[in-house]
């Protein structure tokens, strides 16, 4: 009887502190736990809770992804059995409970993807069983503590995109059985203490986003052995990729971009034949591509850009035959692109923009990338024509081939690409096809219901709508697009206009507020500059912007486009005879 109230009041605390639990949860958008966690039930049954079968106690509390909001109640350090706490991807708040040291038989503490905030409690240290410290993802700040080191059990240790600071703990060297060390998007300094990973069974360590230092180790691959992911990019490393890092024979991702990296990169770097992802853009690497690159059969992403590589594109890389990314682009690079490249049927992206290559894209048919959906090619000095292959490519969205040496007929069969959305000529030789004064690309290019940017400027083409023949939605975006040009003295292809920033949207943004902030201060003399001119120019930006929305079906029909002018010419004209 002693032991079946012993028993009995056991599993009353267990529920005490679980009642507790959820009255400090403010939000609970599926109702989940207020009507499911109530004392008609066992509370083993309730959503989320695991007990163990003979003692009924509680073992397991998994309510992740569940958008709970609230703070973790220090009551949860009453259940005494509890082996795995995983509260992932909700909305919890303030700072782990001390009472977590409680939890002695805990080998599992998940909390990533909250808000929750403050240091890494000392208590913790308490919890000698864990396995799996998984904090990533929250508000966490203060150093990394040394008494991390004494949880020799850990084999999971995440606690990237956090405010931590200061250096990483030598104590971690104690972490014998450590498979995975992340601490990505903190604010660490420091060199990397390489010897602290002296851990065989480590298989991945990331330290990306950080202000680390240093060089990598010459012995990393004897250090651990069993390496498959080395991410480290986005820090200020130097020195060269040491020849031995070809010995980390499992390496399946190599990420160390824009840091500063310096010399040559391997000749020997494709021996690592596990190799998925090579990510090395961004830094002072020189001399040539490696033609060994193409023993990499694994691969699927190769992005070296933004480097000071020269020479050819060995046409070893056309033995990548899971290639997805290749990006190359703001090198030294001349030559040829191999003809061997557009085999790659996998191929999604290519960027080989700001370069020195030359020559003629391949122009039979027989190739086909049917899952590329970028090719950047801009800004090298490439001749020939368009090849009409790239018409095959129904999955295209971004097609750039600026400032290049491009000559001939812009291909009309660019209008079969109905999922392109940008389209970049301008600056080459390009011409209408069979010499029609016509502007017929655009008129198929209508069929890009898509089309968001389109930019032919400065080729031997006839002047928008010279014979007064703009008359598709097609053709009224790319007059629209002129108009916000002429006005801004700005082009779409712009370095300001990176990543999701457009022309059309800094225009928009600006709009009618800050017009004179967009507007080219050029076009008109200081008389001119009055509240009526001003507003005759916001009238010609906003009917660039409809003529360019998004959507084609919103875009001005080319009478209403007439209409509009004229009126504003009447008002210029007034206004001046004023």
């Amino acid at each position: 009887m002693i032991c079946l109230a012993f028993s009995f009041s056991s599993n009353l605390t267990d529920q005490s502190a679980l009642l507790a639990f959820r009255n400090e949860i403010t939000t609970d958008p599926n109702n989940i736990l207020a009507s499911n966690w109530t004392t008609k039930i066992s509370f083993c049954n309730w959503v989320g809770v695991s007990c163990s079968r003979q003692r009924q106690r509680v073992r397991a509390l998994e309510l992740g992804n569940m958008g709970l909001q609230g703070t973790i109640s220090p009551y949860v350090g009453n259940l005494s059995f509890l082996v795995r706490l995983d509260l992932r991807n909700n909305s919890f708040h303030g700072p782990i409970t001390h009472e977590i040291g409680r939890l002695n038989r805990m080998k599992a503490l998940i909390l990533q993807d909250n808000k929750i905030q403050g240091i890494i409690p000392p208590t913790l240290f308490h919890c000698r069983l864990l396995q799996n410290i998984s904090l990533s993802n929250n508000l966490f700040s203060g150093q990394i503590p040394e008494e991390l080191g004494t949880l020799s059990k850990v084999q999971i240790l995440r606690l990237g995109f956090n405010n931590f600071t200061g250096t990483i703990p030598s104590s971690l060297a104690n972490l014998s059985t450590l498979q995975v060390f992340s601490l990505e998007g903190n604010a660490m300094s420091g060199s990397i203490p390489w010897t602290t990973f002296n851990i065989s069974s480590l298989f991945a360590i990331g330290l990306t986003k950080n202000g680390f230092s240093g060089s990598l180790a010459m012995d990393i691959c004897q250090l651990c052995p069993r390496l498959q992911g080395l991410y480290l990019s986005s820090n200020y490393l130097g020195g060269q990729i040491p020849s031995l890092l070809s010995n980390c024979s499992e390496l399946t991702v190599l990420s160390l971009s824009y840091n500063r990296f310096e010399g040559s990169i391997p000749r020997n770097i494709g021996n690592l034949h596990k190799l998925e992802r090579t990510i090395l853009g961004g830094n002072n690497f020189e001399g040539t591509l490696p033609p060994s690159l193409g023993n990499m059969s694994n691969l699927w992403q190769l992005a070296i850009e933004r480097n000071y590589i020269q020479g050819h594109i060995p046409p070893e890389l056309a033995r990548l035959s899971n290639l997805r990314m290749l990006s190359l682009g703001d090198n030294n690079l001349t030559g040829i692109v191999p003809e061997q490249i557009f085999n790659i049927s996998s191929l999604q992206e290519i960027y080989m923009n700001f370069n020195s290559l030359g020559g003629n894209l391949p122009a039979t048919t027989s190739f086909w990338l049917p899952n590329l959906e970028r090719l950047t090619l801009g800004f090298n000095r490439l001749s020939g024509n368009i090849p009409y292959f790239l018409s095959n490519s129904s999955t295209l969205s971004v097609l750039s081939l600026e400032d290049n040496l491009f000559s001939g007929p812009i291909p009309t069969s660019l209008g079969n690409l109905q999922l392109l959305k940008k389209l970049y000529m301008s600056d080459n030789q390009l011409t209408t096809e069979n010499g029609s004064p016509q502007l017929s690309f655009l008129t198929t290019l209508t069929r890009c219901r898509s089309l968001e940017e389109l930019d032919f400027s400065n080729n031997p083409i006839d002047e928008y709508g010279s014979e007064g023949r703009v008359s598709t939605k097609g053709d009224i975006y790319s007059y629209g697009i002129m108009l916000l040009e002429l006005f801004t003295r700005k082009k779409p292809t712009d370095e300001m206009f990176t990543g999701e920033l457009s022309l059309r949207q800094w225009v928009s943004a600006s709009l009618p507020s800050k017009l004179m902030e967009v507007v080219d201060g050029g076009l008109f003399t200081t008389q001119e500059g009055t509240t009526t001119t001003q507003g005759i120019i916001l009238a010609i930006m906003e009917l660039g912007m409809e003529c360019c929305k998004e959507s084609p079906e919103e875009r001005c029909d080319i009478k209403e486009v007439v209409v509009k002018l004229n009126k504003t010419k009447m008002q210029l004209l007034q206004n001046r005879g004023d």
